[in-house]
């Protein structure tokens, strides 16, 4: 019988670094990191920045990490006061050159064991930049429920809105080191944004690269009472997004979000987002370019006229 030889590049699978913030996340977090480690397809490194916490969170994570070389805890620093700016800093600090993609990763979800293989497949396979998909929200009374995000992009949908949840975004390594220097060199903008996940999106399609929604979910995210944004299903999350258009946070991410993105030169961003009648207005001519979901158009109009917006 002759000799199987073996292609080395069939052979070896693409190396990704798994960025994840963590918070007192003690109760979910050992499941998190099993459905990490588990991934199949690919060679994955998962680096951790731990905000000083008060539930043993740091004390387990680095016993486990003393267990498997495959996780790396970055030094602690002072608390960062919101999961967007430990994840800046896990961008800004983790050394992207040695790896082909980067995932962002929450501390208490669960993950299809294909889930970065099947991102990594897509990007390379479409030519784009940049991945996220729809997710499976879960809940502790066994409600489930899957969030479509994977509707069709629109011209300027990034200005007033993420691509979906953080938790699903996977970006190839010029793209991720594109971020890094943007994030590095607007450091003081980037930490008013809370937002992450939304500028993330936002730096990609305003600087000409390429995102895919995948209409496949293989995340189940969970919703529990310390979720920073959470799913926004149902009357609680219509409520807490009233709330939030009514404290004005959404109009001030969405003008950080552009002016730090180099979007306030552009006239009609600059109309869509002047105060009063003339921005209202415009928000409603060009509604169909500004979000993905026909029931978001309706709302966005609805908020605008009444002055929500």
């Amino acid at each position: 019988m002759g000799l199987v030889m073996i292609d080395a590049d069939v052979a070896r699978q693409p190396k990704v670094a798994v960025l994840l913030a963590a918070y007192n996340g003690r109760r979910w977090i050992a499941e998190q990191l099993d459905t990490i480690l588990a991934q199949r397809g690919v060679e994955v490194t998962l680096f951790i920045s731990i905000d000083p916490s008060t539930d043993g969170t740091a004390a387990y994570l680095h016993e486990r990490a003393k267990t498997d070389t495959r996780i790396k805890i970055l030094p602690e620093l002072a608390p960062s006061g919101c999961a967007a700016r430990n994840f800046y800093r896990l961008i800004c600090d983790v050394n992207l050159h040695s790896f082909e993609f980067i995932s962002l990763a929450d501390q208490d979800d669960c993950w299809n064991t294909k889930k970065l293989a099947r991102a990594c497949e897509i990007i390379q396979r479409n030519g784009v930049e940049a991945y996220s998909s729809d997710v499976t929200a879960f809940w502790p009374s066994g409600r489930e429920k899957k969030l479509e995000k994977a509707q069709p992009q629109q011209e300027l949908d990034f200005l007033f809105e993420a691509a979906g949840p953080g938790c699903t975004y996977v970006f190839e390594q010029q793209f991720a080191l594109a971020l890094q220097q943007f994030l590095n060199r607007y450091r003081a903008e980037v930490d008013t944004i809370i937002a992450h996940d939304w500028l993330f999106y936002a730096f990609c399609r305003s600087h000409g690269y390429q995102w895919f929604i995948d209409t496949i979910s293989l995340i189940r995210y969970r919703q529990h009472g310390r979720n920073e944004l959470g799913a926004n299903s149902g009357v609680a999350g219509a409520l807490r997004r009233l709330r939030l258009l009514r404290s004005g946070w959404y109009r001030s991410q969405a003008e950080q979000i552009a002016a730090t993105c180099g979007m306030m030169n552009n006239p009609l961003v600059a109309e869509l987002l002047a105060q009063g009648w003339r921005g209202r207005l415009a928000v409603v001519q060009h509604i169909n370019k500004l979000r993905r979901r026909v029931r978001d158009r309706f709302l966005l109009v609805l908020f605008s006229l009444l002055g929500l917006f």
